[in-house]
């Protein structure tokens, strides 16, 4: 029984002896300013609480882990457990939210610890406090939410440098995919030759959607005039671009394209049936020649405002003045080269692109007769 007394006595001063030092490791932790991962203080918690049960400040009545000490273990931990305490430390702006069991204070209010904890509390709820108030200041600063900001250049900028960037298109390709600055940048040149990287800056609004600044008016001239582009042939639909426009409104569905009206009967060659076969593509723009007669191997044309959401038809199906079926192909100056064989959509969709094919199968087989009188000619002038 002694030796058991012994043993339980010797316990008891090594579990002293290590909740003593736990506490020195906390104020150390504490003064330093520095915090342990989280794997450490839940190990530092896990001794806490086992001090907590081999140890009372009252000696006396600790004898070891006999079944008759339970009840002591017990009310230790219950005693523990009242002493709870919630603390938050902020520590290189990352807030650490634990609850710090403090089960070996007798007394908490004699714990230099103890007031080192509630400092720090007290500290963190100030700076909690200060960036609130900052918040609430920076609110009030914004005023009212509906007033338009308004940012004026300074008169000082150099205002030549802007003015050699002034002319400005900007263009969309038409793809089903998305066209980064990268490839723009890199197939732009094949599209223009005529431009070098010096003369022209590329600006990406968003995807496929680019703004192009050139040096030169003819440049943007040129570009503008001789639509239609094809970038790694993808459509490149391009507008003259001008300063407070909303280009999300422009519309980019459509796109003027020339079809050339090669081997076109003698009866067909006047205004009206000319218009009316350029027609079953979409609005008419203009014609050439003027005198709608092909100048030697050059054949009629005809400028239409093409939907790029329907198929490019290959052609016409018509009936001439005896009766006879004939079929008028279709030649689309500058047609891009990528676009679907099936449905011939330059806007593709592959969701709608079955009943697209469809729709321009059944096209080709509807007859049109595009012969009238002399007399209704009159109104067709380009």
């Amino acid at each position: 029984m002694p030796r058991v007394q012994s043993f339980s006595r010797l316990f008891v001063l090594l579990t002293y002896i290590l909740r003593e030092g736990l506490i020195v490791i906390s104020r150390l932790s504490t003064s330093l300013s520095f915090c342990f991962p989280l794997w450490i203080m839940l190990m530092f918690k896990v001794s806490l609480l086992f001090c907590g049960l081999s140890y009372h400040s009252d000696l006396d009545h600790c004898t070891g882990f006999s079944p008759k000490n339970l009840a002591i273990s017990k009310c230790s931990l219950s005693y523990s457990q009242r002493l709870s305490s919630k603390l938050t430390i902020v520590y290189s702006q990352y807030l650490i939210d634990y609850t710090y069991i403090n089960l070996f204070l007798p007394k908490p209010n004699s714990s230099l610890f103890h007031t080192l904890l509630i400092k720090m509390e007290e500290e963190s709820s100030s700076q909690v406090v200060d960036l609130v108030n900052k918040f609430k200041k920076a609110t009030l600063d914004l005023g009212d939410s509906t007033k338009i900001v308004i940012c004026q250049q300074d008169n000082d900028i150099n205002d030549e440098e802007d003015n050699k960037w002034e002319a400005t298109a900007i263009g969309k390709v038409i793809i089903e995919g998305r066209m980064n600055y990268q490839t723009m940048e890199k197939w732009i040149g094949f599209t223009w030759p005529f431009i070098t990287q010096e003369d022209m800056k590329i600006i990406e609004l968003e995807p496929n959607i680019m703004l192009f600044k050139f040096n030169k008016w003819d440049l943007i001239n040129t570009v503008i005039n001789e639509r239609p582009w094809s970038v790694n042939n993808h459509l490149l639909v391009v507008h003259e671009y001008i300063p407070g426009m909303v280009y999300t409104e422009k519309h980019w569905g459509f796109q003027q394209f020339w079809i050339q009206l090669k081997y076109l009967l003698p009866e067909h060659m006047n205004v009206f049936s000319v218009t009316k076969i350029g027609e079953v593509m979409g609005e008419v723009i203009g014609i050439e020649s003027k005198d709608v007669i092909p100048n030697g191997n050059i054949p009629v044309k005809v400028c239409v405002n093409v939907d790029l959401s329907m198929p490019l038809r290959r052609g016409v199906k018509y009936v001439t003045n005896s009766g006879v079926s004939r079929w008028q192909k279709f030649f689309f100056e500058r047609q891009p080269r990528a676009i679907c064989t099936e449905c011939y959509v330059i806007n593709h969709n592959k969701g709608a692109c079955k009943d697209a094919a469809e729709y321009f199968l059944k096209a080709h087989e509807k007859p049109y007769f595009f012969w009238e009188s002399y007399q209704c000619q009159e109104n067709y002038y380009f």
